[in-house]
């Protein structure tokens, strides 16, 4: 069932879908329709927006027709698990509780070395400075060499 607040989100995403439908109209529609009020949220949604997606609505009021657009809602059907108990390594064992796996793992003791290694193994950046520091100079050794060259020309 529809509360107030979802009916009002269902509304203005539909409304967004198509300007020309007025938010407040979609919500008259959703508020005096007991089939769309009773309806699953989802399910509400999906239609309103196939409705509103389809040029061929004219009005929002033709999400109440046996259109295609509720062949795709099934949140009150059914649903099928196809999540598999056995191990995809192991036949015949189950999943969670699959003993050749324990068996198999690494002990946490040696995941941590292994971490360990490979940490160590990634080079470090070095830092680089934006404005590196010119290298320092000795200034009399400079005006001396200047000065001798001069002096020998």
């Amino acid at each position: 069932m529809i509360d107030k607040a979802d009916a009002e989100r269902i509304a203005q995403a539909v409304h967004d879908l198509r300007p020309e439908w007025p938010a407040q109209s979609v919500l008259t529609l959703i508020g005096n329709s007991d089939d769309l009020r009773t309806r699953a949220y989802r399910d509400l949604a999906v239609a309103l927006t196939y409705v509103a997606c389809d040029p061929a609505s004219l009005t929002p009021g033709r999400v109440r027709e046996a259109g295609p657009w509720w062949a795709h809602t099934n949140a009150q059907k059914a649903t099928v698990s196809a999540i598999s108990l056995s191990c995809p390594d192991h036949p015949g064992q189950k999943a969670a509780w699959c003993q050749e796996c324990e068996d198999e793992a690494v002990p946490s003791d040696r995941a941590r070395e292994l971490a360990a290694a490979v940490k160590a193994a990634i080079p470090r950046r070095q830092t680089i400075h934006k404005h590196p520091e010119p290298p320092a100079t000795d200034v009399r050794a400079a005006r001396e060499a200047i000065d001798a060259e001069e002096a020998h020309p």
